[in-house]
């Protein structure tokens, strides 16, 4: 709550072209009370805060400058989020006010243990990590209130699991994590806390190699779609940067000698670039980059491996199939990005160094 009366009483009696001795006079009090009204080293009694809003010929809400909250929940969720957002500490004390006054809503709840937990996960404060830990619970048993399709039970297990490391607590934080890793959802966090936290590396390499290559997978196939975006943004140079930066990445994977995996990935982001290129009006680089494309499909095709334990880095015992969306042909791989961009431009380039 915000409160500006000596700066109310100030603008008041400026407009009336009163000086403060002649306010003085009229409220019946020294000068030096007026001074102390409009410094802020002092508040009026009640009794001449009414006066004072009659004299200005306003409401005391008003002279005040009292402004009340919204303090419907969706408000209240907002204004959290925004404190936690912006490092605003003041918030931590909106989130009592809201717990208060809607304890059993989840959204008001999550909020209020994110705040909690965000600053105290970056400072250690057991006071604030214990809060965060007692409002993660809370907002688990009222996890059937919420629609926000972003927070689901793997996000509050992990916000309870790094509360607990935070807490000091890094076994039991693992050990919860384990327990609802689903399809591998908290592998790089296991990993991590296992690996460099409690130092027990060998119990961690499974879950850092898996963690790891789905990263790598997520960010293979968000690609194409960041280029579609930064194509319709007419932004091509960014899209051809992203696409250096996913080959080099994915390039650091190899081995090197014979066609991998990757290979077969990296010419149908070829295809990408060439889109890339087209859509900006670079015709001829764009013909180049098909060819290349089709030269690197086919000498995968000679010598095909779809096995991603052959991957530096991903030291998984044993043969490991991987299974592609575009079947395990690269050639036909290339020949289906085509399609699916769907760009009359690529299309037209493509039957013409395809031949087909």
């Amino acid at each position: 709550m915000k409160i500006n009366l000596s700066e109310n009483i100030k603008n008041l009696r400026k407009k009336r072209g009163m000086t403060q001795e002649q306010l003085s006079e009229v409220m019946g009090v020294s000068v030096g009370a007026v001074h102390k009204w409009e410094t802020g080293l002092s508040t009026p009694e009640i009794g001449l805060i009414v006066r004072l809003a009659d004299f200005f010929d306003t409401s005391v809400d008003v002279l005040l400058g009292y402004e009340m909250k919204n303090n419907h929940p969706e408000a209240m969720e907002k204004r959290l989020q925004e404190a936690f957002n912006e490092k605003d500490r003041a918030g931590l004390e909106d989130a009592e006010t809201a717990l208060a006054k809607y304890p059993n809503s989840f959204p008001i709840v999550y909020k209020a243990a994110e705040l909690y937990f965000g600053f105290g996960f970056e400072d250690g404060n057991r006071t604030y990590l214990r809060r965060a830990a007692e409002l993660w619970e809370r907002s688990e048993s009222l996890l059937a209130q919420n629609n926000n399709p972003e927070i689901g039970e793997n996000e509050i297990r992990r916000a309870k699991a790094l509360t607990l490391f935070r807490l000091g607590d890094t076994k039991k934080a693992v050990e919860d994590l384990i327990a609802g890793n689903d399809g591998g959802c908290h592998d790089h966090l296991i990993g991590i806390l296992l690996s460099f936290f409690e130092k027990d590396t060998e119990a961690a390499s499974n879950y850092l190699i898996r963690g790891l290559y789905s990263g790598i997978n997520e960010i293979m196939n968000v690609a194409p779609g960041f280029v579609r975006l930064y194509v319709e943004r007419k932004q091509y140079g960014k899209a051809e940067q992203f696409l250096d930066w996913v080959e080099n990445m994915m390039r650091g994977l190899q081995k090197g000698g014979s066609p991998d995996y990757i290979d077969k990935n990296l010419a149908e982001y070829t295809v990408c670039k060439a889109y890339v290129q087209a859509a900006a009006g670079n015709r001829e680089a764009a013909a180049e980059t098909l060819k290349k494309a089709i030269r690197d499909a086919k000498r995968f095709d000679a010598d095909p491996s779809f096995d991603i334990s052959e991957l530096r880095f991903v030291e998984i015992p044993g043969k490991v199939g991987a299974y592609d969306l575009f079947g395990d042909s690269s050639y036909a791989g290339v020949k289906e990005m085509v399609r699916l961009i769907d760009d009359k431009r690529l299309t037209k380039l493509w039957k013409e160094v395809s031949a087909e």
